[in-house]
Protein backbone atom coordinates (compact mmCIF):
# COMPACT_ATOMS: atom_id res chain seq x y z
CA UNK A 1 0.00 0.00 0.00
CA UNK A 2 1.10 3.59 -1.29
CA UNK A 3 0.53 5.43 1.99
CA UNK A 4 1.34 8.98 0.66
CA UNK A 5 -0.65 8.22 -2.48
CA UNK A 6 -3.61 7.52 -0.16
CA UNK A 7 -3.00 10.38 1.93
CA UNK A 8 -2.83 12.72 -1.72
CA UNK A 9 -6.17 11.08 -2.80
CA UNK A 10 -8.12 10.84 0.56
CA UNK A 11 -6.22 13.33 2.66
CA UNK A 12 -5.30 12.55 6.69
CA UNK A 13 -8.47 11.42 7.48
CA UNK A 14 -8.70 8.96 5.12
CA UNK A 15 -5.61 7.22 5.43
CA UNK A 16 -6.31 6.77 8.83
CA UNK A 17 -9.54 4.88 8.00
CA UNK A 18 -7.60 2.79 5.20
CA UNK A 19 -4.63 2.03 7.95
CA UNK A 20 -7.31 1.12 10.81
CA UNK A 21 -8.42 -1.47 8.89
CA UNK A 22 -4.96 -3.43 8.80
CA UNK A 23 -3.02 -5.73 11.38
CA UNK A 24 -0.24 -4.02 13.00
CA UNK A 25 2.20 -6.43 10.95
CA UNK A 26 1.27 -4.57 7.83
CA UNK A 27 1.53 -1.28 9.53
CA UNK A 28 5.19 -2.08 10.56
CA UNK A 29 5.96 -2.95 6.89
CA UNK A 30 4.82 0.59 5.87
CA UNK A 31 6.93 2.09 8.16
CA UNK A 32 9.67 0.22 7.32
CA UNK A 33 9.03 0.53 3.26
CA UNK A 34 8.81 4.41 3.59
CA UNK A 35 11.51 4.94 6.06
CA UNK A 36 8.83 7.05 8.32
CA UNK A 37 10.59 6.11 11.32
CA UNK A 38 14.36 6.11 11.26
CA UNK A 39 14.82 5.27 14.86
CA UNK A 40 12.86 2.12 14.59
CA UNK A 41 10.52 2.76 17.69
CA UNK A 42 7.58 1.45 15.73
CA UNK A 43 8.94 -2.21 15.62
CA UNK A 44 8.49 -1.90 19.55
CA UNK A 45 4.62 -1.10 19.12
CA UNK A 46 1.87 -3.66 19.44
CA UNK A 47 -1.06 -1.41 19.29
CA UNK A 48 -2.27 -0.74 15.25
CA UNK A 49 -4.19 2.35 16.34
CA UNK A 50 -1.57 3.62 17.76
CA UNK A 51 0.46 2.93 14.69
CA UNK A 52 -1.96 3.78 12.72
CA UNK A 53 -2.05 7.52 14.11
CA UNK A 54 1.89 7.78 14.11
CA UNK A 55 1.77 6.75 10.19
CA UNK A 56 -0.63 9.21 9.16
CA UNK A 57 1.54 11.89 11.18
CA UNK A 58 4.80 10.70 9.56
CA UNK A 59 2.99 10.96 6.18
CA UNK A 60 1.26 14.26 6.81
CA UNK A 61 4.99 15.94 8.06
CA UNK A 62 6.50 14.74 5.06
CA UNK A 63 4.28 15.59 2.62
CA UNK A 64 4.08 19.15 4.04
CA UNK A 65 7.79 19.44 4.25
CA UNK A 66 8.85 22.62 2.74
CA UNK A 67 5.38 24.03 2.28
CA UNK A 68 5.91 26.38 4.99
CA UNK A 69 6.69 29.29 2.51
CA UNK A 70 4.32 28.26 -0.24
Amino acid sequence: MDAFRVYYDKGSIGLMITLARMPVEELKAICRENCLDCTGNYRKQQNSQELAEFITHRVRCMSEKGNAFG
